[in-house]
Order: C-alpha cells, then sequence, then structure tokens
C-alpha cells in the first residue's frame, strides 16, 4: 500500500508537472498565433495601400482615395493589436511603424495632390522616390519581417505543444506502468487531456494559414503553395497561371446592409469559387473582397476556360436573407514566365485585374505592352498627355468609296503623333494605354477637335466630307459624352451628319443598357453611328438589331484572308447580307488589292477601304488625291 500511495503520488505529480508545462505551452502557442494574426493584417493592409496608391496614380478620385484613408486606419488599428498582445520588442516596433506611418500618409497626401494637379509625370515621381517610398519601403519591410517572423514562431510554438504533449504521454505510460492497477482510470482521464492539447495545436496551425472568415486559404499559404507550382513547372515544362478575383459593388453592400450581409456574401462566393475549380486548382482569399486562384495548366486557353467558368459560377444572384444581391467580380489573369517569382506573379494579375476594372469588362489578360506600372510607360503617358495639351497630335485621313460609282463617301480620321525626342509614335503603342487612364477623354476629345476643325474647312470649301472618329469604351460608358459632342459640334458650326462615330462590338457589350443609352442620345443628334471590326467581338444578332447604328465595317482580317481562305469569303459575303437585312451601310477595310475590291463589289458591298485604294494620308494630300482619283459628293 505504501507503495502503491508512492506511485499514485508520483503519478499525480508527474501528471500535474506535465500537465501544468502542456497548458502554458498551448496558451503561449495562442498568444502567438494571435499576434501573428495582427501582423498578417498589418501587412494586407500595408499591400492595399501600396495598390491604391498606384491606382490613384492611374485613376484619380474620391473612391480610391476613401479607400486608401480605410487602409491607412486597418493599419494602426492591426499595429495597435500588435502593440496590446506582443511584448517589449512588438511594442517597440509598433511605436516606430506607426511614427513611420504617420509620415506615410502625410507624404502619401503629398502626392495625391499632385496627380490632382495634373503634375508631369516627372515631379510626381519625384516626390514619389523623395518622401513617399523611402518611408514606405522602410515600413513594409519592418512589417513583412514582424510577420514573417511571428508566423514562424507560431508554426514553432504549435509544433513545441505537439512535442511536450508526446513527451509527457510517454512519461504518464511510463508511470502507469508502474502502477497498473491504480492508474488505469486515471491514464484514461490523462490520454483524453492529451489528444484535446494536441487537436488544439493543429487548430492553431490550421489557424495561422487559413482565413478565418471562409476557411480558404490566406495569403501565407497560397504564396507557399504558388512557389511549390512554379517549381514544379519549371521541372516539368508546364504552364502556371494565377486569377486575381476583386468584387465589383461590394462596398456599396457593406455601406447600405452592413459587415454581416457582407460576411456572407464573401461565403457565398467561396463556395461558388470551390465548386467551379478542378481538385488541383487551389482558391485562396487574401483580405477584403479580394480572392485569388492558382491553376495548373497546360497553356492560355484552359487558363481562358477556367476564367469563363468562374464567370457563369458569378453570374446569378446571390440569395442572402432574402435579399438577392447582383455582385459581379473582375478578374486578372497572369500566365507565368520563365524565372517569374511568386511576387511577381501576384502583381502582374493585380495589373491585369486592375485594367479589367477600369476598362468594365469581366477578365483581363496580363499584357507587359499594357502595365502602365513599367516606368516607361508612365512617362510616355506624362508625354501625352503634355502633346495633347500643346495640340501636338495629327490625323491622318483614309477615304472610304463607293464599290458602284468610285466616288468618295467619307473618310476615317486616324492619330498620328510625332514624339520630340521617340519619333513617330504608332498608335498601337500609346492608345491602349490611354484607355486604361483618365488620359482618353482628352485624347478623344482632341481627336474629335482635329477632325470637326478639319470637317469644317472642307464644308467651307464646298466639299462637305463625313469624318468618322474611332470612340472608346470609357466614352461610349459615359452619360455625358452625347452632351459633350453637341458642345463640339456646335462649337465648330459642323452639322451632326458630318461626323461618324466608330465603336467596337466589344466596347458596346462590355454594359449594353448604358451603351444603348449613349448611343440612341447620339442618334437623335443626327450622328452617324458605325460598327467597327465586326466579326471580332461577341455581340449578338438579337442585340445588334437594337441599337441605332447605320453602318458596318468587316474587320480587315476577314477581307484579307479572302483570297486564300473560302470560309473568311463566305463570312463576309454573310455580313454584307446580314448588314443589308438589318438596313445598314456595309463597308470591308483592309482592302489590298484590286481582286478584293473586285470580289467585294460582286458581294454588293457598299464602301471599301484600304491600301489599295489609298493610305491614311494629311488633309492636304488627301485633297490632292481626290482631285486625282476621284469625284468628290459630299457626305453619306
Amino acid at each position: 500500500m505504501t507503495g502503491a500511495s508512492i506511485a499514485l503520488v508520483g503519478l499525480i505529480g508527474v501528471v500535474t508537472v506535465g500537465s501544468l508545462v502542456t497548458s502554458n505551452a498551448a496558451v503561449a502557442s495562442a498568444l502567438a498565433v494571435r499576434v501573428a494574426n495582427a501582423y498578417d493584417y498589418a501587412a494586407i493592409a500595408i499591400v492595399a495601400e501600396e495598390s491604391l496608391e498606384r491606382e490613384y496614380r492611374l485613376q484619380p478620385g474620391p473612391v480610391p482615395e476613401a479607400a486608401h484613408a480605410a487602409a491607412e486606419v486597418e493599419l494602426q488599428q492591426a499595429m495597435l493589436q500588435v502593440a496590446a498582445l506582443g511584448d517589449s520588442a512588438d511594442r517597440a516596433l509598433a511605436k516606430v511603424v506607426l511614427r513611420e506611418h504617420k509620415a506615410y500618409v502625410a507624404a502619401s497626401a503629398q502626392l495625391f495632390l499632385s496627380v490632382d494637379r495634373h503634375d508631369p509625370a516627372a515631379v510626381t515621381n519625384s516626390i514619389e522616390a523623395r518622401t513617399v517610398d523611402p518611408v514606405f519601403g522602410v515600413m513594409e519591410a519592418q512589417i513583412n519581417a514582424a510577420a514573417a517572423l511571428h508566423e514562424s514562431g507560431a508554426l514553432s510554438a504549435a509544433a513545441s505543444v505537439r512535442e511536450i504533449g508526446r513527451f509527457v504521454l510517454l512519461v504518464d505510460l511510463a508511470t502507469l506502468l508502474a502502477a497498473i492497477g491504480l492508474v488505469v482510470g486515471g491514464a484514461v482521464v490523462v490520454t483524453r487531456y492529451q489528444r484535446d492539447l494536441h487537436t488544439e495545436s493543429e487548430h492553431n496551425r490550421y489557424q495561422a494559414v487559413h482565413d478565418p472568415l471562409t476557411d480558404l486559404p490566406n495569403r501565407t499559404l497560397f504564396q507557399d503553395r504558388t512557389g511549390v507550382a512554379l517549381r514544379t513547372a519549371a521541372r516539368s515544362g508546364a504552364t502556371v497561371a494565377v486569377l486575381l478575383l476583386d468584387l465589383n459593388r461590394f462596398k456599396e453592400v457593406n455601406d447600405t446592409l452592413g459587415h454581416q450581409y457582407g460576411d456572407l456574401l464573401l461565403l457565398q462566393v467561396a463556395d461558388r469559387l470551390r465548386d467551379s475549380l478542378r481538385d488541383a486548382d487551389s482558391v485562396a482569399r487574401l483580405g477584403g473582397d479580394e480572392f485569388a486562384i492558382l491553376l495548373p495548366i497546360s497553356g492560355w486557353e484552359e487558363a481562358l476556360t477556367a476564367t469563363q467558368r468562374i464567370g457563369v459560377a458569378m453570374r446569378d444572384p446571390f440569395s442572402i436573407n432574402e435579399i438577392a444581391l447582383d455582385v459581379d467580380a473582375s478578374i486578372g489573369i497572369a500566365l507565368a514566365e520563365p524565372g517569374e517569382d511568386v511576387e511577381t506573379l501576384l502583381r502582374h494579375a493585380d495589373v491585369a485585374m486592375y485594367e479589367a476594372k477600369a476598362a468594365h469588362q469581366p477578365f483581363a489578360r496580363y499584357e507587359p505592352t499594357r502595365d502602365a506600372n513599367d516606368l516607361s510607360h508612365l512617362v510616355l503617358l506624362g508625354d501625352l498627355r503634355r502633346a495633347i495639351a500643346a495640340h501636338e497630335l495629327t490625323l491622318h485621313y483614309q477615304p472610304k468609296i463607293n464599290t458602284r460609282t468610285g466616288t468618295l463617301s467619307s473618310v476615317e480620321a486616324l492619330v498620328r503623333w510625332h514624339h520630340p525626342t521617340l519619333g513617330l509614335r504608332q498608335p498601337d503603342e500609346f492608345i491602349p494605354l490611354a484607355e486604361n487612364t483618365p488620359i482618353i477623354h482628352a485624347l478623344t476629345t482632341e481627336v474629335l477637335r482635329l477632325a470637326l476643325s478639319q470637317a469644317r474647312k472642307w464644308s467651307d470649301a464646298g466639299r462637305p466630307i463625313t469624318v468618322a472618329v474611332n470612340i472608346s469604351t470609357r466614352s461610349l460608358l459615359d452619360p455625358r459624352f452625347p452632351a459633350h459632342i453637341q458642345e463640339l459640334l456646335d462649337a465648330h458650326g459642323v452639322a451632326p451628319h458630318l461626323l461618324s462615330l466608330e465603336l467596337t462590338e466589344t466596347a458596346v457589350m462590355t454594359n449594353r443598357d448604358l451603351a444603348l443609352t449613349v448611343l440612341q442620345a447620339l442618334d437623335a443628334m443626327g450622328v452617324w453611328l458605325s460598327i467597327d471590326d465586326f466579326g471580332t467581338g461577341y455581340s449578338s444578332m438579337s442585340y445588334l438589331k437594337t441599337l441605332p447604328v447605320k453602318e458596318l465595317k468587316i474587320d480587315r482580317s476577314f477581307i484579307m484572308a479572302m483570297a486564300n481562305d473560302p470560309g473568311s469569303a463566305v463570312i463576309v459575303r454573310s455580313a454584307v447580307d446580314l448588314g443589308h437585312n438589318l438596313g445598314m451601310t456595309v463597308v470591308a477595310e483592309g482592302v489590298q488589292d484590286a481582286m478584293a475590291r473586285s470580289d467585294l463589289a460582286e458581294m454588293g458591298c457598299d464602301l471599301v477601304q484600304g491600301y489599295e485604294i489609298c493610305r491614311p494620308i494629311p488633309a492636304r494630300e488627301l485633297e490632292l488625291w481626290m482631285e486625282t482619283h476621284l469625284v468628290t459628293t459630299g457626305s453619306y
């Protein structure tokens, strides 16, 4: 009995000490996870500040400025939580970061003010390089380093709890063997307790790499998986794509219905994304309403298919407490290039996502040539803004002629830019950049001003000629655009029928209801409307017939392929018949030779345009060409 009592007392002592040690380790592990999460929130906030600072430079306005201010508050709250939960080193770091962040907020305010003043790019870049980037870089490095350190500490603490649990369990079992008869019941209790501790440790480890709301992987785990996928792809020669998805109008849901509805919406979005992906794909929530998707793929077509599948999944309204919410998404797609790291791939997807959002498109693919974050592109955009203000742009004109009579019907105005140091810049070098920024409005206005000024000169000379101008998606989706056109027509004294606006199918389909409203207003004014590049978009015939469009321009790719591709010839003939059935004038652009011109005349195509007739040339050269080759009959 004495021996058994001593054994029992010893067992109690071992269990007590082991439980205290394990419990303390579990508490420390949980605290480490909370501190690590606070740093993660700070890291997410600082990434948001950087992204919104870049967005503000591309598209200034109250929305990105308010979002930037919200991110500033989130960072301050996260660092205050670090100071409350962390040790003395964390409190010291929080104090430093908050002081640096105060300096960064003041510097970014200077930067936003410079953007609002439309300062030259060099001035804005100087402010960013001298005042914003130094403070931001130090602050970002401090937070990321601390976040990585505490994440590692949280994982180590969780692992330590497991090791302590195993050790205590072994000691307990050894003691139980010495006093088996007395401690069988105690062993059952202790084993159950240790199992709970092990479960808690695994739970803490899981929480460290998963989003607490949606249970999706968080940024840390997603970056780790993306890194593994990139290394695997480098060995196998496969391809990796990253999709970055941001919800549109999510802020409206939060502001109108409250954050509870916003959280329920995010849960439904997470479920739809899971259901629309394959087992090999991975989806994560990076923070806020931003999700990331990792796709091991064979090429672009597979990435496009996955993106369209996600688009279909997001199309139906979300039902939350019997309220139907229509919330779509903007998706940026980036395909990994050899040697790219995780951060670069995510940045490319982020650039593409903002491009899709700015263009009101459901998705966009990252293209280096359209990356407005490239310094050379920023400089070029600054030069373009200066060139527009200084009226340095010029127009060349390409005629459209009647296939039956050979007479001039109208001309298309095409912009040219002679850069003072870089020489002639082709439109495809600067127009795609401008379309992603508010500069496109100034560029469109300048082209319209030049075109209408020339139309007035021709009209005054007794030679009224309709001039066609290409219109961007941004202009087409601007409800104020028709009034702006009327102001320009009045200012130049040009009749509306002497102006033709050419727009693409893609632009029209971006927001069909708004586009239809704008087009109807322009048509009511008497402006001629034309669908450009027909055949390359995705408009439906049922929608096309509702548009007040008078002209259909068949894309040059089909015209140039007719001679060698019977299928293209069939498409062209069908487009001609379709246009005529809808009561439209049909134009073939890209006519390069007399045979194509003859074939188009035989098909009944009304007008032709291309190098076989005349290249785009300045107005004076066009006048000489008309005197030599054609008899002008005026407008349509």
